[in-house]
Protein backbone atom coordinates (compact mmCIF):
# COMPACT_ATOMS: atom_id res chain seq x y z
CA UNK A 1 0.00 0.00 0.00
CA UNK A 2 1.42 3.07 -0.72
CA UNK A 3 1.29 6.74 1.32
CA UNK A 4 -1.13 7.81 -0.91
CA UNK A 5 -4.33 4.97 0.02
CA UNK A 6 -2.87 5.00 3.28
CA UNK A 7 -5.77 6.01 5.94
CA UNK A 8 -5.28 5.86 9.76
CA UNK A 9 -7.05 3.41 11.95
CA UNK A 10 -10.37 4.35 12.84
CA UNK A 11 -10.86 7.84 10.25
CA UNK A 12 -13.11 7.23 7.96
CA UNK A 13 -11.96 8.75 4.31
CA UNK A 14 -14.96 11.12 4.03
CA UNK A 15 -13.48 12.57 6.99
CA UNK A 16 -9.81 12.35 5.47
CA UNK A 17 -10.72 14.09 2.28
CA UNK A 18 -14.20 16.22 2.43
CA UNK A 19 -13.61 17.50 -1.09
CA UNK A 20 -12.07 13.64 -2.52
CA UNK A 21 -15.52 11.78 -1.11
CA UNK A 22 -17.66 15.22 -2.22
CA UNK A 23 -16.70 14.73 -5.62
CA UNK A 24 -16.79 11.04 -5.73
CA UNK A 25 -20.24 11.19 -4.13
CA UNK A 26 -21.59 13.67 -7.16
CA UNK A 27 -19.66 11.11 -9.71
CA UNK A 28 -21.84 8.03 -8.45
CA UNK A 29 -25.21 10.40 -8.55
CA UNK A 30 -24.79 11.25 -12.16
CA UNK A 31 -23.50 8.03 -12.78
CA UNK A 32 -26.57 6.98 -11.61
CA UNK A 33 -29.53 9.16 -13.23
CA UNK A 34 -29.76 7.14 -16.34
CA UNK A 35 -30.34 4.02 -14.56
CA UNK A 36 -33.18 5.85 -12.38
CA UNK A 37 -34.77 6.90 -15.57
CA UNK A 38 -34.70 3.32 -17.22
CA UNK A 39 -36.42 2.37 -13.41
CA UNK A 40 -38.67 4.45 -13.60
CA UNK A 41 -39.83 4.04 -17.29
CA UNK A 42 -40.45 0.60 -17.12
CA UNK A 43 -42.21 0.59 -14.04
CA UNK A 44 -44.61 2.78 -15.88
CA UNK A 45 -44.72 0.88 -18.71
CA UNK A 46 -45.35 -2.37 -16.80
CA UNK A 47 -46.60 -1.71 -13.90
CA UNK A 48 -43.75 -3.55 -12.09
CA UNK A 49 -40.79 -3.06 -10.88
CA UNK A 50 -38.06 -4.79 -12.79
CA UNK A 51 -36.30 -7.84 -10.97
CA UNK A 52 -32.83 -7.34 -12.57
CA UNK A 53 -30.79 -4.77 -14.84
CA UNK A 54 -31.31 -7.15 -17.60
CA UNK A 55 -34.57 -6.09 -18.08
CA UNK A 56 -34.22 -2.70 -18.61
CA UNK A 57 -31.89 -3.66 -21.21
CA UNK A 58 -28.51 -2.86 -18.99
CA UNK A 59 -25.92 -4.94 -19.42
CA UNK A 60 -24.07 -5.27 -15.70
CA UNK A 61 -20.72 -5.93 -16.87
CA UNK A 62 -20.78 -3.17 -18.86
CA UNK A 63 -22.93 -0.25 -18.02
CA UNK A 64 -22.54 -0.97 -14.29
CA UNK A 65 -19.22 -1.03 -14.33
CA UNK A 66 -17.39 1.28 -12.56
CA UNK A 67 -15.31 2.15 -9.48
CA UNK A 68 -17.40 3.12 -6.65
CA UNK A 69 -21.15 1.88 -8.44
Amino acid sequence: MSDSEYVAEGVEPATADPLRFQASLSDVMAQLSPIKVAVQQYYMMNGAWPAQPSDMGFNQDINLATKYI
